[in-house]
């Protein structure tokens, strides 16, 4: 469907040209080409290069669309929709009439909707135009509906062909075009009706009028506000709406979302497949928090419509159910699965890349026939992939759990050895996880390459002078610094001291962005690659923890403790309150070896409570005792062993139900088996903690020490035998 209606909309549509024939500034003939062509298109293919493959019409649809509304090459970076070109919505087929009175000023936009040609260009006929329409803002009697049609004859302008839209771009960035706009809107938005509004809105999303600076959250707010009821938009133009909110990235809020689905639950039975598939990857695109209303009723209408989905809607649709961590359920996945096998024949490298990326996100497995069906159609399209295709399949590939084969790799290598080139900074970190997800180390010349992208995409941009606003809109580098210093742990990679400084440079202002699972990644990181850090670098970690330790869960808690003290860093008493209230609200949700590994951290520390602590302590050595003894069936022999060195070293002895459980579980696991190295740390432990073990369990000591001492250095062969004589001796 491209721009035009269905057969059951035909009616509808008539009725809304009949009511803005009379105070439309185009003539009929005019408005039906707006109705049809300026209005959000949604080709059916990928297309590469500068050629569009249009999808086919069905016999009441089949008119042919010209070659003057092409779409220029240059904005193919904006959306994930499509690989070489911004998707243009939802509502083309039943585009809302702006329905209000004419206004004083509808002649002088009626000539200006007479848009002059490219031969036109170099008679100063483009200059003139635009200086009208910079004029228009001193005409007498500028209303709400000129402020809506002042946006959208410059959509109309840029539709033309690409010469004309880059000339727009052109001149929205030279004027003050969208400062004067703004500043009219703010006035006259209470006067517009939703249709006028969400007419602005698309006409905003379609000239990519995406600039924080003029645009910011005020003029949204009251966007939101005079268009919260959403009572007058039918399904067309309701997705139209929720497209052009992706299209800029503004994410609507909750109570705004469940008007939406309101809206959608009174307009249910007029949603199309492709209305659903637009709406779920722009809510995708602005990783909106969805009720859990709208995800039932998508959902249904899913169901209801599953059969016409496309395949490009299909792959779309799942790649924004993961951009909003909603995994389908299992209905909707079964439908899902069933359509996307039937149409694998028709999708293109960005519908595959699309649906790996999201079955990776989501960590949804589909099987191993629908994996083989995947990998056999990407393989035979790789020639037609881009260097980001490759990655986000890479990515969803390691995600789920599969190690890429060779021919895969050897592939993916041609296809970067093509471009040379990664697009955008998501590239950069994936690709480098995807990698150390596998355990591969990438080639020479392609890490080479990384490292430059590395610094043109993140590190070589001066943070200091930009405007806040600017460096929150990117702080999505905060995760990507977490998952790049994480990839070179996990490689083994040490990094360079210059990589280093460049880290450490952007880390400063992007820690504060860091969320739990990324805070432990970087301590993670540098405990396993034993990398000081700047004493900077670890005020932010613990700073950072403090704002964001009600995210921390049991094992995100237990491994960032345990990096810090790799780290070496100096733990305050503040930081140890907080982190143990933490913990013992999770302690149920510890398994053995977090456990083990936190009364391990605090030995390390060597952990001596200041009076600050000494309650909190008590506290938390009770939860951590009653979760020991819960699950001490659950302990292997090492952890047992740890947890007994642990409280020897801590110089304190453990709760009487504590100890009779780890001699009895020591007892049972039998000692047969342990080293030398073990079996001296057992001994040493029964000695600082004046332990006197059960009788059976130090004779099955001794016949494991007589077995291992042969084989013991000196050192801990002195230190097993020191213990054992006073032991005995504590015996006698």
């Amino acid at each position: 469907m491209n721009g035009l209606v269905r057969g059951e909309d035909m009616v509808a549509w008539s009725v809304a040209l009949s009511e803005v024939a009379d105070s439309a500034p185009f003539t009929r003939r005019n408005e039906i080409q707006r109705l049809t062509c300026l209005a959000p298109q949604r080709p059916g293919k990928c297309w590469k290069g500068r050629v569009r493959r249009w999808s086919t019409h069905p016999p009441m649809q089949m008119q042919q669309i010209s070659d003057a509304f092409e779409r220029p090459r240059e904005m193919a970076n904006l959306p994930r929709r499509r690989a070489n070109q911004l998707p243009l919505g939802p509502g083309a087929r039943t585009a809302p009439g702006l329905g209000t009175p004419v206004s004083p000023t509808v002649s002088y936009f009626k000539r200006l909707e007479h848009i002059p040609s490219s031969s036109e260009r170099d008679t100063l006929g483009w200059t003139e135009w635009f200086e009208k329409v910079t004029a228009a803002f001193r005409l007498q009697g500028y209303d709400a509906l000129s402020a809506a049609r002042h946006i959208r004859v410059l959509a109309k302008f840029a539709v033309t062909s690409p010469e004309h839209r880059e000339a727009v771009m052109a001149y929205l960035e030279t004027s003050a075009f969208l400062t004067l706009w703004r500043e009219r809107m703010n006035v006259l938005m209470g006067a517009m009706n939703e249709a006028q509004l969400t007419d602005a809105l698309y006409n905003m999303a379609y000239l990519e009028i995406r600039s924080d600076r003029l645009f910011g959250s005020h003029f949204f707010e009251q966007w939101f506000i005079h268009v919260s009821n959403l009572s007058d938009l039918t399904a067309p133009a309701l997705a139209r709406m929720v497209w052009a909110l992706g299209i800029l990235r503004v994410c609507p809020d909750t109570i705004f979302l469940q008007n939406v689905a309101l809206a959608f639950n009174r307009e249910f039975g007029d949603f199309r497949s492709y209305h659903l598939a637009d709406m779920m990857w722009a809510l995708g695109r602005c990783e909106a928090q969805l009720p859990d209303e709208l995800v039932e009723l998508w959902f249904s209408a899913f169901e209801k419509e599953c059969k016409n989905f496309s395949a490009n809607d299909l792959a779309v649709s799942l790649w924004g159910l993961a951009l909003v961590n909603v995994r389908p359920d299992r209905l909707v996945s079964q439908y899902w699965m069933e359509n996307a096998t039937r149409l694998f024949d028709e999708m293109t490298p960005l519908d595959l890349c699309n649906i790996m990326f999201a079955l990776g996100k989501l960590e949804w497995n589909p099987g191993t026939q629908f994996l083989k069906l995947w990998l056999s159609r990407w393989m035979r399209m790789t020639i037609e992939a881009d260097v980001q295709g490759f990655v986000d399949s890479f990515w969803g590939l390691t995600k789920l759990g599969i190690k890429p084969n060779a021919a895969f790799l050897d592939e993916f290598y041609d296809g970067w050895r093509r471009e040379r080139t990664f697009i955008r900074t998501p590239q950069v970190r994936n690709s480098l996880y995807a990698f150390a997800r596998c355990g591969i180390l990438p080639e020479r010349d392609y890490f080479e390459h990384w490292y430059e992208a590395f610094k043109s995409n993140l590190s070589d941009y001066d943070y200091a002078a930009m405007p806040l606003y600017q460096v929150e809109r990117l702080r999505g580098n905060g995760p990507t610094l977490a998952i790049i210093i994480w990839s070179f742990a996990k490689l083994d990679l040490t990094p360079s001291s210059k990589f280093m400084l460049k880290w450490y440079k952007m880390a400063e202002f992007f820690v504060p962005y860091m969320g739990a699972q990324d805070l432990t990644n970087c301590a993670w990181a540098f405990a396993r690659l034993s990398l000081a850090p700047l004493p900077r670098f670890s005020n932010d970690l613990l700073k950072q923890f403090y704002l964001s330790r009600k995210e921390f869960r049991a094992d995100n808690l237990v491994l960032f403790l345990s990096a810090l003290v790799g780290m070496g860093i100096s733990l305050p008493d503040v930081f140890l309150l907080q982190w143990s209230r933490r913990f013992r609200k999770l302690v149920n949700d510890a398994s053995p070896h977090h456990l083990t590994e936190t009364i391990k951290s605090f030995a390390y520390l060597e952990l001596k409570p200041s009076l600050v602590l000494y309650e909190e302590w008590k506290h938390l050595l009770s939860a951590w005792s009653l979760h020991f003894i819960s699950s001490l069936d659950s302990f292997s022999f090492q952890q047992l062993v740890t947890c007994l060195w642990s409280f020897a070293t801590l110089r304190l002895s453990p709760p009487t139900p504590v100890l009779d459980g780890l001699l009895s579980a020591l007892h049972g696991k039998g000692l047969d088996g342990a080293d030398s190295v073990t079996l001296a740390n057992v001994a040493w432990s029964f000695e600082q903690l004046r332990i006197r073990p059960p009788r059976d369990l130090w004779r099955s000591w001794n016949r494991a020490w007589k077995r291992e001492v042969d084989f013991a250095s000196e050192t801990v062969s002195a230190r097993a035998e020191r213990s054992r004589e006073k032991i005995e001796l504590m015996a006698t």
